[in-house]
């Protein structure tokens, strides 16, 4: 018989999160990663985002993005153009 047990070692409420495959390392020693986003006029921009407790799937943004944002996950396409989709926070 086997069982697959999880422990909750850190947990945040109420917070911005962006998916894990957002991120880009920067410094990882820091907790700093990059992240593309859609900025303004459609433009797709670069910023650095302090990152606070994650899982294998979402990450806590602790500074770097705000609400409302879009950010891109995987934006290379085909063809080399920029996505017209992102993903609202």
């Amino acid at each position: 018989m086997t069982a697959q047990v999880f422990f909750v070692a850190a947990a945040a409420k109420d917070t911005v999160t962006v998916p894990v495959a957002a991120l880009t390392p920067a410094d990882e020693v820091a907790g700093r990663h990059n992240v593309s986003l859609i900025g303004s006029g459609g433009a797709i921009e670069t910023r650095e985002v302090r990152v606070g407790v994650r899982d294998r799937f979402n990450a806590q943004i602790l500074e770097g993005l705000t609400e409302g944002e879009r950010i891109v996950v995987g934006w290379k396409t085909d063809d080399g153009r920029p996505p017209k989709i992102g993903f609202r926070l």
